[in-house]
Parts: C-alpha cells; sequence; structure tokens
C-alpha cells in the first residue's frame, strides 16, 4: 500500500469524469440510433460506428465501477482493519435506490396509463435487479440490465473480499476469474438456453473485474504500478483503440447497420 498514490486518488477523480461524460453520450447516441431507425447517420463514415457503441460505453462504466468500489473497500480495511458489509449495502442503498426506483416508478405509472404492454415480470426483474436473467425483456424496462450486473458485483465482490484477505489469494482469484470469464461467455453465447445470455454478470463480469484488478495494482503496488502504467499506457491505448475500431466493424456488419 502507498500512500501517495492513494493520496492522489482521494476525493473525485477528474479523469474518471470525463470516461463517464463520453461512455454516457455513447450510450445515448445508440439508443438514438435505435429510436431514430439509424437513418439519420448514413452521411457519416463506416468507422464512425463505434461512437454509437452502447455496449462499449457500459463496459466503461463497469470498469470504473470495480476500480472505484474495490479501492474504497481496500482503503476502509486498510484504516479499520476490515470491511462492513452493513455500512457498504447502507452506502449503495442510499446512493442507488432513490432515484432508480423513482424511474421504476414513472415507468410503471406510464404504463397504466398509456398502455405500453409491460409485463408484470418486467418490473419484478428491475426491482429485484434480476434483469437480463428472464426472457423477453422489453425495450423501456430492459435498460436496468445493467444496473442489475452492477448489484450482482455488489452482493459478491465485498463479501468475497472480506473472506479472501491474503494479497496473493486476491490476485489468484482475479486472475483466474479474468481467464475463466471470456470461456463462460463464449461458451453461453453458443447455448440456447439463456435468450439474454449478454446481459447477464457471468458474460460481463470481466468488464468490472478488469477494473477490480486495476485499483488492486495501484493500492498494493503503489508508485511501481504507477510506472508501469505509465511506461505502458501509449501501446495500450493503440491496441485498444485497434480493438474497438475492429470489434465495432464486426458488430456494425452483424447488426446490419448502414452509415
Amino acid at each position: 500500500m502507498n500512500t501517495t498514490v492513494l493520496k492522489e486518488l482521494q476525493g473525485r477523480v477528474p479523469s474518471l469524469d470525463g470516461l463517464r461524460a463520453i461512455s454516457i453520450l455513447m450510450v445515448i447516441a445508440s439508443h438514438a440510433s435505435v429510436t431514430c431507425g439509424a437513418q439519420y447517420r448514413t452521411w457519416l463514415p463506416d468507422w464512425t460506428w463505434w461512437l454509437f457503441n452502447g455496449g462499449l460505453g457500459v463496459h466503461v462504466f463497469f470498469v470504473i465501477s470495480g476500480f472505484i468500489i474495490t479501492l474504497l473497500l481496500l482503503k476502509e480495511e486498510n484504516v479499520s482493519g476490515s470491511i462492513s458489509l452493513k455500512e457498504f449495502y447502507k452506502r449503495r442503498a442510499i446512493r442507488i435506490l432513490p432515484p432508480y426506483l423513482s424511474v421504476i416508478l414513472v415507468v410503471f405509472i406510464m404504463d397504466r396509463v398509456l398502455s405500453l404492454n409491460i409485463k408484470d415480470i418486467n418490473f419484478l426483474a428491475a426491482i429485484t435487479f434480476t434483469t437480463g436473467w428472464w426472457k423477453n425483456e422489453t425495450w423501456l424496462s430492459g435498460h436496468s440490465w445493467s444496473l442489475s450486473v452492477e448489484e450482482q458485483f455488489y452482493l459478491l465482490w465485498p463479501l468475497t473480499l472480506l473472506l479472501v484477505t491474503s494479497k496473493k489469494t486476491r490476485y489468484r482469484l482475479l486472475l483466474a476469474a479474468l481467464f475463466i470469464f471470456p470461456l463462460v461467455r463464449v461458451a453461453i453465447y453458443k447455448s440456447p438456453l439463456i435468450d439474454q445470455r449478454g446481459h447477464i454478470i457471468i458474460t460481463q463480469g470481466d468488464s468490472i473485474l478488469a477494473g477490480c484488478a486495476l485499483a488492486m495494482l495501484l493500492f498494493y503496488e503503489g508508485e511501481r504500478a504507477k510506472r508501469w502504467m505509465t511506461t505502458l499506457v501509449v501501446p495500450a491505448q493503440l491496441i485498444c483503440l485497434v480493438l474497438i475500431f475492429i470489434v465495432s466493424g464486426f458488430e456494425s456488419n452483424a447488426s446490419g447497420a448502414k452509415f
């Protein structure tokens, strides 16, 4: 643990706010393109498709969430000697539930007034944070899948850190999970058993765990980790950009989108 690095991460981190803003714009653009039928994008060149990749924006959010939550938990453990699950869930509930349940209530009222034909099971899934595990999710309630993934992460990860206190064991668990999750995702994508296979914790968890791994490296390795990241940041950015364009191109062709 390095106090110098941790002091730099106290309070709000402007770079993370910037990434959040970019992610929000990507999700909004993606939803707008679906709502408008993507016809207004015909004048854009093909390579700009990634700007409308809402899935990529959500993945960035997942990485940020894993990073922030892990860093907060490790700092709490360092100060108090343990992690309080009660206080963690209390903070999460106060931060998330009031606005989230308000949105669900508004959608529920709209459904009853305007006859939007949202099934009761969809509202149940949204309230219980199990969206993505049910069939026939609707557009208006299905957006809760990302928060459902986050809530399932909140349920599992703090408990894991509480039970597994060894730094080496934590590293090993993260490495194993980051290796296994993509394999599980491929297997599930090929499976006919789950319709919403792209919107569940076991197909999205490695994005969150990537943020967890980054937080652990900074917390445990301190300046050494910072030097690694500084050295590798340029090639890592180039590799990520190349992968984004390649994957976005595949998704564009698969979806039939034409710019």
